[in-house]
């Protein structure tokens, strides 16, 4: 069968649509508030899907308009070829991305300020149990809720669709700037190292509220993923220590078959320990072709930068 892909800006689109053959399916949903009733619908629309093997759900909250992220372009041009893969993020993590950077250069602070992302109730159960039964030759996930105010609950239900989908080899997990610290990170580790057919990870949980126990419990996750060969893990703007960066470098150890490693770890609480600790692992890796590193912001002392 040859692969069919559908894109959907709307729920009502989605609902109104041929979708049973498709294989492949992006619902770009982002600041679309679900009421019960709408969700349901949303379920009740992918469980006609029978030949589902790529889902890309984005349920972003964007704080900022594409008319405000125009402005500050407008005004600092220069920052659209520093910020890596700019038109690929979302608005909200332009704006926080570009604020960083001009504050560092000596520029004065944005003065339009980001509305105060919202806790959205359905992170419960956003996909039904037998929704999920129905995914379960799912191949692919890019699922998106950066932006959202992700409790327990929520946790837990990421944690419950991750884990259920056996057939997994690339998995896209976006919660930057969503208010998950330690405890809910815990759930979603554990569900990540449940898939043990991934070859392709790519988790942003950058602008968080995240420890060193969060951090041990992404380095467990990260050993489970024996078969990686693309990794990409943001973990910026954290509250992680050296310690955490030595068991996110261990879990790093089991991932030897990467030809593709990205991580972000800038303005973290880290030290020259902390980065030896890590740097180092990043040489265990015989079959690596492309490897990015960013440790900018932290308390590391420009001998160790040098070294790195």
């Amino acid at each position: 069968m040859a692969q069919q892909i559908k894109s959907f800006n709307n729920l009502k689109d989605f609902m109104e649509s041929n979708i049973k053959d498709l294989s492949s399916i992006s619902l770009q949903l982002k600041n679309f508030d679900f009421s019960p009733k709408q969700l349901d619908r949303l379920n009740t629309s992918l469980k006609k899907c029978c030949w589902l093997e790529s889902l890309v759900l984005n349920l972003e909250q964007e704080c900022i308009s594409d008319d405000e992220i125009s402005r500050i372009i407008n005004d600092y041009s220069w920052l659209e070829n520093i910020i890596p893969n700019f038109y690929d993020l979302s608005n909200s993590q332009r704006y926080f991305d570009m604020d960083f950077l001009i504050k560092n250069c000596g520029h004065d602070k944005l003065e339009i300020e980001p509305k105060r992302s919202k806790q959205i109730g359905i992170l419960g159960n956003f996909l039904q149990d037998d929704t999920i039964d129905n995914l379960v030759n799912l191949k692919k996930l890019e699922l998106n809720l950066s932006g959202n105010q992700i409790n327990d609950q929520g946790a837990i239900a990421i944690s419950r669709v991750i884990s259920r989908l056996k057939m997994l080899t690339d998995l896209n997990l976006q919660l930057w700037n969503s208010y998950i610290s330690d405890a809910e990170v815990s759930n979603i580790g554990i569900s990540i190292s449940c898939c043990l057919n991934l070859t392709a990870l790519t988790v942003n949980i950058a602008k968080n509220q995240l420890g060193n126990e969060g951090a041990f419990k992404i380095g467990r996750a990260l050993s489970a993923c024996k078969q990686l060969i693309y990794l990409n893990i943001n973990i910026s703007q954290n509250q992680i220590e050296d310690d955490g960066a030595f068991a996110i470098g261990v879990g790093l150890n089991n991932c030897t078959l990467l030809t593709y490693l990205s991580i972000q770890l800038w303005e973290n609480k880290l030290s020259d320990k902390g980065e030896k600790d890590i740097s180092l692992g990043l040489r265990n890796y015989p079959q690596l072709k492309n490897l990015e590193f960013n440790i900018m912001q932290n308390q590391i002392g420009d001998a160790v930068a040098l070294q790195i």
